[in-house]
């Protein structure tokens, strides 16, 4: 019995780490296998881990950038970099979930604590994080956000002294990727609503908690500055920025209704939910209520847009890894409603599912879990529809170019890419993403080099050629043909359908 007491909270300890790391892995069991964004293709041409360790610097990605420098000091090859990136994906993605759980846990039942830590973190946004080469670094800097917050969280419960550790973590994850030290603001706001206990600590609160992402956010700013990192920065402050990012990269001003409409969806539930419980819509717990929840959705979308006017126009629209903080507000504004301020008891907090009065709820978390695996799956299957895709459009090319060569006995060096009437960005049969699950050949900064890889050989791409431009321009097919390549001397100039 002795024996079984020293084990049992051993085993209570690792069970949420290994109930996450459960979860994260039947989400992106796909991803075993190598695959290739459009970056990728790029990165691989270049000599060890020099393409990604130049991808990061020109981004601005600092810590991204030190972690492949190391890898390449220790001569790991590219693809192991691949599989070292995948694992840290997982390694701290568990570890994201597992820590939110814990901050949930004791104030949300245990079964719902867990289910909104994953939705939380594995929200509708992440997929696209796993499908980009440095997926590692994506998952470490959400953890930095998560343990940012989980800190702030003590600072709010009368910890003062963990807020320089909110600030630390926080700054590291700005160094990781710009865009996500915005995460620890849709958490914390969350938080700053429960535990304020009136006007004036609710504005005390939220000023740190802005002062700990401003600080973040300023230090990285102040690094690429110092050390002409992130070419893609832009030399000027420019507000429309915000405006193209909140309209979906569109530009459209009919897309803000997008944000009206949920304004509008929130303020009817909230007051017809008051209606049911009360008998009447307008109370002073109802309106408390909606502003506190319209709070958590407007401090969230300002804190993801602000980086944008520090931007380049060209470079701003609406992406999943961008947008990734707005994304966990599917998590933080059921934290609202079910956070409970003083610990619950602990025999409540000992809810098992499938009882008779969890079974509903039960099920409903469980089918949102199937959800998100199966859009973590259809974007991972798609990726590899994709890169299969990609190889078979390669070796037509291959074919084609191995024949002329034959015939004329010119190597082919010079690459042109041209598109037709209607070219397609991706493959039939697969879930389309922009810039992300799209076709090599759609995109100009890895159409060239895709063909380089797969033949094995060095090309260089070259400028169109003006007549060849509007022949293709005046065509329309759905698969390569004769016509579709035009060999001149040592350059191919090839028609994209």
């Amino acid at each position: 019995m002795k024996e079984n007491d020293i084990k049992k909270p051993i085993f209570n300890t690792l069970k949420p780490y290994v109930a996450s790391l459960i979860v994260v892995l039947i989400c992106v069991f796909p991803l075993f296998k190598f695959e290739y964004s459009t970056d990728t293709y790029h990165f691989a041409l270049h000599p060890g881990l020099d393409g990604i360790i130049e991808a990061m610097r020109y981004n601005g990605r600092i810590v991204s950038m030190l972690g492949a420098m190391l890898l390449d000091k220790i001569n790991v090859s590219f693809t192991a970099f691949y599989y070292v990136s995948f694992i840290m994906s997982i390694i701290f993605s568990m570890l994201s979930i597992t820590t939110l759980y814990k901050m949930l846990k004791g104030h949300i039942s245990r079964n719902l604590a867990f289910f909104i830590a994953i939705i939380t973190i594995l929200n509708p946004l992440s997929f696209e994080h796993f499908l980009f080469i440095e997926k590692g670094f994506f998952a470490f800097a959400i953890f930095m956000a998560v343990l940012s917050a989980k800190f702030f969280l003590l600072f709010l419960q009368g910890k003062k002294g963990h807020l320089i550790l909110s600030y630390i973590f926080l700054t590291l994850c700005a160094f990781t990727y710009q865009a996500l030290p915005a995460a620890f603001v849709a958490l914390a706001v969350a938080f700053i609503v429960i535990y304020s206990k009136n006007v004036k600590s609710f504005i005390s609160n939220t000023a740190i908690a802005a002062s700990v992402y401003g600080f973040a956010t300023f230090m990285i700013f102040i690094a690429m500055k110092i050390f002409d990192l992130a070419k893609r920065a832009s030399v000027s402050f420019n507000l429309k920025n915000i405006y193209k990012f909140l309209t979906f990269g569109l530009g459209n001003p009919y897309l803000l209704l997008v944000y009206v409409l949920v304004f509008t969806a929130l303020f009817l539930s909230v007051f017809i939910s008051s209606k049911r419980a009360c008998g009447a819509f307008f109370t002073k717990e109802s309106t408390l209520a909606f502003f506190k929840y319209a709070f958590i959705i407007v401090a969230t979308v300002i804190a993801t847009s602000a980086p944008c006017p520090f931007s380049k126009p060209e470079d701003v629209w609406f992406t999943p890894r961008f947008a990734y903080p707005v994304g966990l507000l599917v998590g933080t504004i059921p934290i609202l409603h079910f956070f409970k301020h003083e610990r619950l008891d602990e025999n409540l907090n000992d809810e098992r599912l499938f009882t008779k009065d969890t079974y509903k709820k039960s099920l409903v978390m469980l089918s949102a879990l199937f959800i998100i695996m199966g859009v973590f799956h259809s974007f991972c299957f798609s990726r590899h529809i994709t890169n299969a895709s990609d190889k078979k459009d390669a070796m037509i090319i291959q074919e084609k170019i191995a024949e002329y060569e034959n015939e004329t006995g010119i190597e082919i060096k010079k690459i042109s890419i041209y598109y037709d009437k209607s070219s397609s960005d991706g493959y039939s049969g697969t879930v389309f993403l922009p810039n992300c699950n799209v076709r090599a050949l759609s995109r100009k900064w890895c159409d060239v080099a895709h063909l380089s890889l797969f033949h094995e050989r060095s090309y260089k791409k070259v400028d169109n050629n003006k007549d060849c431009k509007e022949y293709f321009s005046s065509r329309d097919w759905d698969k390569f043909e004769n016509d579709s390549f035009i060999f001149e001397n040592d350059t191919l100039h090839l028609c994209v359908y």
